[in-house]
């Protein structure tokens, strides 16, 4: 009992902790907007009102590339770091672009953002952090395999953990397929907000 409770806290911890570093690439994406030179906020607001803001984006080469460097480099530990760097990269974007429409439009340009990051970025976000999270316990069980317990108990473990850690890839992949196509369609139901 005393285990499951320090695995749950360890969990809780790791969550809280990716949770955080996204939230601080938030606040930082919206500080370095604000810090920008007003001449290049006037240039990105002109771009922006003369652009065409809904188009299709095919993400799939760029995710599966991301992901894989994170998985290929998280057994050498230097994929950790990568991968947090990552999540607050992704932080970082929203909170720049959710103050960039506001500046735009305000209070609609604001409406516009969450949409926006939601068709965007929300499921791939959860995917992601679900990714790096299995990323992380498959490194820790290999590690307790070769060090501590080696046994087929783990060797199960791990094999599961791995098929889990596909399927968020496949769940990853299919997402990117939806936003190319429908993403678009949902956001220019918004477009009057601009």
């Amino acid at each position: 009992m005393r285990e499951y409770r320090r695995g749950h806290s360890k969990k809780y911890n790791l969550i809280t902790f990716m949770l955080t570093i996204i939230v601080i690439g938030l606040i930082c994406g919206v500080i370095y907007y604000l810090k920008l030179p007003k001449v290049t906020k006037t240039l990105i607001n002109n771009n922006l009102s003369s652009m065409n803001i809904v188009h299709n984006y095919n993400n799939i080469i760029v995710h599966l590339i991301i992901i894989s460097i994170i998985c290929l480099f998280s057994f050498f530990i230097v994929g950790l770091p990568l991968a947090f760097f990552y999540l607050f990269y992704e932080g970082l974007s929203i909170g720049f672009n959710i103050v960039v429409f506001w500046q735009l439009k305000k209070i609609r340009g604001l409406f516009y953002a969450i949409i926006y990051n939601l068709v965007y970025k929300l499921i791939y976000l959860l995917l992601l952090f679900l990714f790096i999270f299995k990323m992380i316990d498959i490194i820790y069980n290999i590690l307790r395999y070769l060090f501590y317990q080696k046994n087929d108990r783990i060797k199960i473990i791990i094999f599961n953990k791995v098929k889990v850690l596909l399927f968020i890839v496949i769940l990853i992949i299919i997402n990117d397929i939806l936003i190319y196509f429908f993403g678009n369609y949902i956001l220019n139901l918004f477009k009057f907000l601009l």
